[in-house]
C-alpha cells in the first residue's frame, strides 16, 4: 500500500498510523478515536448538506426508513398518501414527526444519493480496495433505532452531530438477529461518541447505540473486502466460460463404458485447465478499487454532456479524481476498466490514453503523442462521455 495515496483514509483514523491500524485493529479489535486523536477531522457531510438532502420531497422507502426501539415503523405511518395510498414516497413532515416522537431516521446507502458522501466513499474504495457504502442515522434524545445486533462487514462510525452511547458486547458463535438487551446483560465496552469522533467495529461484533441527552446524527461507513470464497467463485465463472465444461455428465442408464469415457476426458481437461488457470491468478485483478466501484460517481454529468461536442484542443480536462481504473496491454489490444465498464482500444493509443488520465488539469493541446489533433479530441470526448474524464472548471 502506497501511503501517499491514502489521504482520505488517513484523515479518518487521525493520529493512528496506517500500519498500526491494520496490524492491531483491522478485523480484530474495536477502536475508539476521540477528538484528541483526530483534531483535524474533516468528514464528508455537514448539517447544511443534510438540510439540502431533506428538501427532497420525493424521498422513497426503503432508502428512507423510520425505526423505533428496535422495530421498523410501518410505511403507512409516514407515507405521502397525498400522492397515493400505495406510493413508496415518504412524507417528510410525517417522517420528522416520527423522529420527534422517539424514532430514528435511517437513510440506507446514502452514498448513492448524496454527492459529498458518495465522493467520500468512492475515494475510500479507491484507496483501500474495499467495497464501501454508508448509512445515515438521525435519532432524537435518548432514543434508539435497532436493538443489539451485529453487521456482516466492518464499520466505521462517524459522529456528525450530538452524542451517542455505544454498548459493545462480546462476540458470539451464533447470531440470532437483532434483540433487546437482557436485564442482567453487560456490555464489554461502553463508549460515549461525541461530535467529530470515530469508532471502528470489526464485523460480527454485537452492539447497540442510543442517543444521549440531545439529538444525534451519525454516519455508518461499511467496508467489505475480498473473501477466499470470492476467488473460488471467480474461478468457477472462468470455468463456465469454457465450452468444454458445458457438456453434460452422462446419466447412470447410459452405462459404465460411457461413464468411464467421461471420467477420463474430464480429468484430462481439468488437469490441462489448471495448468493455465488458478484462483490466485485473479487476486490482483479482483483485489482492487476497480472491482468495487460498480456505480459511477459522475460529477458534472449534465454540464459535461452539454459541452462534449465543444471539446477542442484548448479544452482543459482532468481525470475524475475518485475513479479507480486499470489500464493494461493485452496483446494487440489496450484494456481500460473502471466503473464496471471495459473500453478496448488498439495498442498504439496506449501513450495517448495514459496521458489523458492525468488527475491534474491540462489542456488537450499539450498532450504530445503520435496521434493527430483530431484523434486526440475523439478519444478525449469518448472518455468524458464514459465518465472517467471531466472538463475542468
Amino acid at each position: 500500500m502506497t501511503h501517499n495515496n491514502v489521504n482520505v483514509f488517513k484523515k479518518l483514523i487521525g493520529n493512528l498510523s496506517i500500519e498500526s491500524f491494520f496490524k492491531d485493529y483491522w478485523g480484530k479489535e474495536v477502536l475508539y478515536l476521540e477528538k484528541k486523536d483526530n483534531p483535524d477531522a474533516n468528514f464528508p457531510i455537514s448539517v447544511n448538506d443534510l438540510d439540502d438532502y431533506f428538501t427532497n420531497t420525493r424521498l422513497r422507502y426503503p432508502w428512507i426508513k423510520l425505526v423505533k426501539k428496535g422495530i421498523e415503523v410501518p410505511l403507512k405511518e409516514y407515507r405521502n398518501s397525498a400522492l397515493s395510498m400505495l406510493t413508496d414516497t415518504v412524507d417528510n413532515d410525517k417522517l420528522f414527526n416520527g423522529l420527534s416522537e422517539g424514532g430514528t431516521i435511517l437513510a440506507n446507502s446514502i452514498d448513492k444519493s448524496n454527492k459529498a458522501i458518495g465522493i467520500y466513499c468512492r475515494e475510500l474504495e479507491k484507496e483501500l480496495s474495499l467495497k464501501i457504502w454508508a448509512n445515515l442515522y438521525i435519532s432524537d434524545s435518548m432514543s434508539y433505532g435497532i436493538g443489539i445486533h451485529q453487521d456482516a462487514q466492518d464499520i466505521f462510525i462517524v459522529q456528525l452531530a450530538g452524542k451517542k452511547n455505544w454498548h459493545i458486547y462480546p462476540r458470539q458463535e451464533q447470531y440470532t438477529g437483532p434483540r433487546q438487551p437482557k436485564e442482567d446483560e453487560k456490555a464489554e465496552k461502553s463508549l460515549l461518541l461525541k461530535e467529530g469522533e470515530v469508532i471502528y467495529l470489526p464485523k460480527n461484533y454485537p452492539h447497540m447505540a442510543f442517543a444521549a441527552d440531545g439529538p444525534s446524527i451519525h454516519l455508518a461507513i461499511s467496508a467489505e473486502g475480498l473473501l477466499w470464497s470470492d476467488l473460488i467463485k471467480y474461478f468457477s465463472n472462468t470455468v463456465n466460460e469454457d465450452v468444454d465444461f458445458q457438456q453434460k455428465v452422462p446419466l447412470p442408464l447410459e452405462g459404465k463404458e460411457t461413464y468411464d469415457i467421461f471420467i477420463k476426458a474430464f480429468q484430462e481437461k481439468w488437469i490441462a485447465f489448471n495448468e493455465t488457470h488458478h484462483p490466485l491468478d485473479f487476486i490482483k485483478e479482483l483485489n482492487s478499487g476497480v472491482t468495487y466501484q460498480k456505480d459511477g460517481q459522475r460529477d458534472q454529468r449534465l454540464s459535461n454532456w452539454l459541452a462534449i461536442d465543444d471539446i477542442n484542443l484548448d479544452t482543459t480536462l482532468q481525470k475524475n479524481k475518485h475513479v479507480a481504473y486499470n489500464l493494461q496491454k493485452q496483446g494487440k489490444r489496450l484494456q481500460l476498466k473502471f466503473y464496471n465498464k471495459e473500453l478496448i482500444y488498439p495498442i498504439f493509443v496506449f501513450e495517448l490514453v495514459k496521458d489523458l488520465l492525468q488527475e491534474e488539469p491540462y489542456k488537450l493541446v499539450n498532450i504530445s503523442t503520435q496521434q493527430s489533433d483530431s484523434e486526440k479530441v475523439i478519444v478525449a470526448k469518448k472518455l468524458v462521455r464514459e465518465g472517467i474524464l471531466t472538463i475542468a472548471k
